[in-house]
């Protein structure tokens, strides 16, 4: 899974054909694997003598040689693409536009110095762990709760279809039509974090709160989810429904509370307020548009005809995947849909 999510979102990152470079696609998973473990590693001494043991830990050194690897590949389509700007600009036109992160970074330098492999990695963190880890857990619990299966397939079928898709080409509102599918992916992210803080946060001064309790300089702080689990605001907390979301929508005034890019003190897989996730909508088309592909060309199954979701790893107060979990795939015959 991570292989596709790499994959997808290096064609907007970086381009059509850097998104196809093996080597690339390696230095971006193995750099975020890696970057996590050295920032892991690195918490465990004193701020004093981390400028120092960053030079000698094992996963340190790993993200420096992938950091200039990708300085192999990043910097030379960077000068290539700014060659090509200059040049249009002697002849009088105008700047070449590509929607990419090579040419937001770019644009949004205006004319700083900056470096474009260090910026096209920290897009490759930002995205691939996260989005890898939320796909996981989708397809685990298409597999443990199969009858959602088929509605989604029809929904897929509807929205992209010849009828409902505009041809069965793809556009970002066909995808926020995919309404079950959104419940789904936010039901399931809703559960991944059970029992878990988030948002953490270091105080710059004294904070006191409505309570009167007083937050003292230079705490660290992180904000409960236990809303998520809240029976009140979800019935049924621990109960997974797929479709919880799309008719929390359906009431009045509701509709565009409860999708999956929006954020809420009740739900924070994103964070809120001013600082949540700036990437959430990205993300959810990315997730989509994996999923549709999974859905429609394989189906899947757990291994000895298991059907209970499987337990997910913890680590302090944090939840992920299982690396070695593994499910059966097998391609589906008389797809749908071309797509």
């Amino acid at each position: 899974v991570m292989d596709l999510v790499a994959r997808v979102s290096q064609r907007v990152f970086i381009g059509p054909d850097a998104c196809r470079n093996d080597e690339w696609l390696t230095i971006t998973k193995r750099y975020t694997v890696d970057s996590l473990a050295a920032a892991r590693e690195l918490r465990a001494w004193s701020p004093l003598a981390r400028p120092w043991v960053h030079w000698l830990l094992p996963s340190c050194r790993r993200v420096r040689a992938e950091l200039a690897a990708a300085r192999r590949i990043v910097n030379p389509i960077v000068a290539a693409r700014r060659e090509r700007n200059a040049n249009r600009a002697a002849e009088g036109k105008g700047v070449e536009k590509v929607a990419d992160a090579v040419g937001w970074l770019d644009e949004s330098a205006r004319g700083r110095r900056f470096d474009p492999a260090c910026g096209q990695l920290a897009f490759a963190v930002a995205a691939t762990f996260t989005t890898t880890e939320l796909t996981c857990v989708c397809v685990l619990n298409l597999c443990a709760y199969p009858e959602y299966v088929g509605p989604l397939r029809r929904e897929i079928v509807e929205v992209l279809g010849e009828g409902g898709g505009e041809g069965g080409r793809w556009r970002k509102a066909a995808l926020q039509r995919l309404r079950l599918m959104d419940s789904f992916i936010k039901e399931s992210q809703r559960l991944q974090h059970e029992v878990r803080a988030t948002m953490t946060r270091m105080s710059k001064q004294p904070v006191t709160l409505s309570d009167g309790t007083v937050i003292p300089k230079n705490a660290l702080i992180m904000v409960s989810t236990d809303k998520a689990m809240d029976p009140a605001v979800f019935p049924d907390p621990h109960v997974f429904n797929g479709r919880r979301f799309l008719e929390m929508r359906e009431r009045p005034g509701q509709q565009n509370r409860w999708q999956f890019a929006t954020t809420s003190p009740e739900h924070l897989g994103f964070g809120h307020g001013a600082h949540a996730c700036p990437g959430r909508f990205f993300a959810a088309n990315e997730i989509k548009v994996l999923l549709t592909f999974m859905l429609i060309k394989y189906d899947w199954k757990l291994p000895d005809g298991r059907t209970e979701v499987p337990a997910l790893r913890r680590w302090a107060h944090e939840k992920f995947v299982d690396l070695e979990e593994r499910v059966l795939v097998r391609r589906r015959e008389g797809e749908e849909i071309e797509l």
